[in-house]
């Protein structure tokens, strides 16, 4: 289940997509405005993050979450995780990362079950 960070601050977008831990993969879309043409300078940069199954598992979601709170404390930015809100602050985003890795965990037990 991909990460979604809503920010209008180019600084915090490059600070995602330039340091993120091996296992993870950033996307970064940046939506049209009104009048159809595509700029840098649109409103509401959306980064997506989404982990690489096989090797996120190997990251450890505390420097994960440590990395995100890293890159985004203080900064101008909304986190969204299955629909929801999450605070940007360091006990809600490791709860966030918890989940996540648990899920990823449990997804592959599931494939593993399945390969015997």
């Amino acid at each position: 289940m991909p990460i979604t960070i809503l920010t209008e601050d180019d600084a915090v977008v490059d600070a995602l997509k330039n340091s993120a831990p091996d296992g993870v993969r950033v996307s970064v879309r940046y939506p049209s405005p009104p009048s159809g043409r595509m700029t840098r300078a649109a409103p509401g940069i959306i980064v997506t993050i989404e982990f690489i199954r096989d090797r996120a598992i190997n990251i450890g979601e505390g420097v994960f979450a440590a990395w995100l709170y890293d890159v985004i404390k203080g900064k101008a930015a909304d986190i969204f995780h299955r629909g929801e809100h999450v605070v940007p602050e360091e006990p809600p985003i490791r709860r966030m990362v918890q989940e996540e890795f648990d899920f990823l965990k449990s997804d592959k037990s599931d494939e593993d079950d399945d390969a015997s």
